[in-house]
């Protein structure tokens, strides 16, 4: 049956005039029958089987015995006309408009009644059957053009079959003196709410209201459309204000709109930062009390606990809201689409981003229109490590929306926020494949169409940091939090920068700002947390042992390395402990190493230095080392350190009691995360009488970059020169080599900081020292590493190499292994 916006059944809007005008036709009958009086009819039939007895029985509601004494009529006289009207009239009143059409197909339209025409048309209509009930109804129009009943039920039948302008102009062609009747304003509003048009429906309510304050349906069909207009809060007030209106369930309806809208609102709103939960706290409490009432609908149950997944997700509670999720009687392809989205922003949140997939690609399924649950989509994608699919989707988003917006007939154009939105996703998919350049590139392009948007500007100040140019970085985002000093994730991008650069205390301050109101936002935590691990003990191991096939440096050795940072002290400064052991086997001796020192680090925006004591653990010799580096700009980076009784001295002549004291200078160019050059000056000073001096030349390129594979190529030459060769320990007078090669890393597997990476490097080159004939060299090693979170990582791996000393060539094999970790 058709249902009109009111929540009845169209057929009801105009019947209180015709069952006047039945009843009044039926009393008539039974007044004028021959024979029977008024006081005989009113004396009850012991046995009903009269056409006026089927009459009373059908007005007191009883219709099928009302039907049955009609039917029996029929069939005792078929030709009767008059008992196939009632029949029909009564089947009509009995809503059993099938059968009402069925009867219909039996009666002369020129002769019959014109309730019983309006009774056939009322039926078809209610059963889809718009054409026949046009039909019906303007057989009335043309028998009276003054029927207001007919005239009504055919513009309502015209609007119900998807022709509004056929019914306005069924309305518009009524008698001046019905314009301003009441059921002519009600069927406007039944037509305004056909097209959604709810402000008119409603000010065509008001008409009639204007006319007849305490009109029933004119308030029911006000409500109605407050509600179907969001506004649930007035038309629970107009509902309370006029009681009766709607019926409990309505009511209860109304309710669970209102926290629904509050939800929506708390969302949307901007409340100030202590308020900002407000809203959906008290959407919250309204749900729950209502979830308390014994008397609830099921389905208005379901309907609530699905808003409350949804307030429960925007009020970051993101567990209660994946429990409440998980507790639900329905599967989950029953579930509305804005549920699924809710539930998927829980499992993104709590970094379960399958779960959130499989529930937002069938939220899509559901309501492919909804662009917002696309949007979200791309997020788990990037979430997944599936650069492809997320940069699909972003495309596939851009292309279909319009760049502008322009609303019909006005001649105001204004930017498409979703497009942009989009835009920006594209460039963002970019990055997360590991294409920076061409994020770099597409960021900057967009930002000259839109020079003033912060969203593009800050995105771009990301991908600057990721390139290792934090200079621009920081200038992109004040820029950017000049004018939106607000701007979330411009907030914490400048703090990641500022952390990166070494400059603490702007990321102390903004931390603490950012924890008072926003501290469970994901990205809030994911700063805080490595905050925290900045501010950690840091205890880094490294160790190798190996054999080699000659005695040169030894042909058993291992070296293991040790370092104890504290937790920085006033932010600059860390206490540091380092232990070193070295072991290496001669023919002539076994050779030690054994020292410990003890420091202090120093860190601060663009420098980097320590300065430590050591000793030998047994001779008690002491040692200095220190360092400093300093970035010059996102381009450039210089150092130099100093070392006395250094490490770097031979374990050869160690054995026979040779130290060496080192200074050296060392400059970086990196271009950016793909491009690096290294230049290294070192000169050493021995105890023996030695000296030498070296320089060294590196270079890396990537050739390819992806999320999961990345091919380096690798480029290194070295000159050096001693001033002596009879020493005890190798001390070439010149030499130079040069080596080039390879390095493969896969990342086998990544969740959030949870990593496994192979490393494949091989090198090939050439040394050349003086006296001897230029040989090849080479190397290959196999290093696995895993990432256990922010905190802790280890690595272990493999190694051969082929090189060549004083003409003798000699094969070294190595296992290294080693650790780091916060705490």
């Amino acid at each position: 049956m058709t249902v009109n916006a009111a929540g009845e059944a169209p057929q009801e809007r105009h019947c209180l005039i015709f069952n006047m005008r039945i009843a009044g036709y039926f009393l008539l009958l039974i007044v004028a029958s021959p024979g029977v009086s008024v006081a005989d009819a009113a004396e009850p039939d012991p046995l009903p089987s009269t056409q006026d007895d089927a009459i009373d029985l059908a007005r007191n509601g009883e219709f099928d015995d009302a039907l049955r004494i009609l039917r029996a009529l029929r069939e005792a006289d078929p030709t009767d006309s008059t008992l196939l009207h009632e029949e029909t009239v009564v089947l009509g009143w009995a809503h059993q408009d099938r059968l009402a059409l069925e009867n219909g197909k039996l009666i002369h339209l020129g002769s019959a009644p014109g309730y019983v025409l309006s009774t056939v048309a009322r039926s078809a209509r209610n059963t889809g059957e718009f054409e026949m009930a046009a039909h019906w109804y303007s057989t009335l129009l043309a028998r009276d053009a003054a029927n207001l009943d007919a005239r009504l039920g055919l513009a309502m039948t015209h609007a119900d079959a998807g022709d509004p302008e056929q019914a306005w102009r069924v309305i518009a062609a009524a008698p001046d003196d019905h314009q301003d009747a009441v059921p002519l304003r009600l069927t406007e509003a039944y037509l305004y709410e056909r097209e959604d048009r709810f402000m008119e429906a409603l000010a065509s309510y008001q008409r009639v209201l204007d006319v007849e304050s305490e009109n029933r349906q004119a308030l029911r069909g006000a409500a109605l459309v407050l509600r179907m207009a969001l506004l649930p809060t007035q038309a629970l007030a107009l509902a309370r204000e006029h009681a009766g209106i709607l019926d409990d369930e309505e009511v209860l309806q109304l309710k669970a709109d209102v926290t629904a809208l509050q939800i929506r609102h708390g969302t949307q709103s901007s409340y100030p930062a202590p308020r900002r939960y407000e809203g959906t706290d008290q959407a919250l409490s309204g749900i729950d009390s209502l979830l308390a009432r014994p008397d609830l609908d099921q389905a208005l149950r379901l309907r609530l606990r699905y808003d409350r997944i949804v307030a429960l997700t925007d009020r970051l509670l993101m567990a209660d809201a994946i429990a409440a999720f998980e507790a639900l009687p329905t599967d989950p392809g029953q579930v509305p689409a804005y549920v699924l989205a809710g539930v998927a922003r829980a499992w993104l949140y709590e970094q379960q981003p399958k779960r959130a997939r499989d529930a937002l690609e069938l939220a899509v399924a559901k309501e492919p229109g909804n662009i917002e649950y696309r949007f979200q989509l791309f997020f788990v994608y990037t979430d997944l490590q599936d650069p492809i699919r997320a940069l699909d989707l972003a495309e596939t988003l851009l292309a279909g929306l319009p760049a502008t917006n322009r609303v019909a007939g006005s001649r105001v154009v204004k930017g498409n926020a979703s497009h942009l939105r989009a835009a920006i996703m594209v460039g963002l998919a970019q990055a997360f494949a590991d294409q920076l350049a061409d994020s770099q590139e597409y960021f900057e392009l967009l930002l000259e169409q839109v020079p003033h948007n912060a969203n593009v500007r800050q995105e771009l100040a990301s991908v600057y940091r990721w390139r290792g140019w934090l200079d621009r970085s920081l200038s992109e985002y004040a820029q950017v939090l000049a004018i939106e000093p607000d701007l979330m994730a411009a907030r914490i991008g400048n703090a990641h920068a500022h952390l990166d650069s070494r400059n603490y205390t702007p990321v102390e301050l903004e931390i603490r700002a950012l924890s008072e109101y926003h501290g469970n936002e994901r990205a809030v935590i994911n700063l805080t947390e490595r905050w925290q691990t900045h501010n950690s003990h840091e205890l880094t191991v490294d160790a190798e042992v190996g054999e080699s096939s000659g005695p040169t440096f030894g042909e058993d050795q291992y070296r293991l390395n040790a370092v104890w940072f504290s937790k920085p002290i006033a932010s600059r400064y860390r206490v540091l402990v380092n232990t070193h052991d070295a072991f290496a086997g001669f023919p002539e001796g076994d050779a030690r190493r054994r020292r410990v020192g003890a420091g202090v680090e120093y860190r601060y925006r663009r420098w980097l230095a320590s300065a430590r004591l050591s000793a030998d653990r047994s001779s008690g010799d002491l040692g200095f080392r220190g360092s400093f580096d300093y970035r010059v700009s996102d381009l450039f980076s210089f150092g130099a350190n100093l070392e006395t009784d250094s490490n770097a001295t031979p374990l050869r002549g160690e054995r026979v009691g040779v130290s060496s004291d080192l200074v050296g200078l060392n400059a970086v160019y990196a271009r950016h995360e793909s491009t690096m050059l290294r230049a290294k000056l070192t000169y050493q000073d021995f105890s023996d009488g030695n000296a030498g001096s070296s320089i060294f030349l590196g270079a890396e390129q990537r050739l390819f970059g992806g999320p999961n594979y990345k091919l380096t190529m690798t480029a290194e030459a070295s000159l050096e020169e001693r001033d002596r060769d009879d020493v005890a320990y190798f001390s070439p007078q010149s030499g130079f080599s040069w080596r080039a090669g390879l390095r493969n890393e896969w990342l086998m597997f990544r969740r959030h900081d949870f990593r496994l990476t192979h490393r494949l490097t091989g090198t090939v080159g050439q040394y050349d020292q003086s006296g001897f004939s230029a040989s090849d060299i080479w190397s290959l090693g196999y290093e696995f590493r895993a990432d256990i979170n922010q905190r802790w990582s280890t690595h272990i791996g493999v190694s051969r190499r082929s090189n060549v000393y004083d003409g003798g060539r000699e094969y070294a094999s190595f296992l290294v292994a080693g650790f780091s970790g916060r705490f």
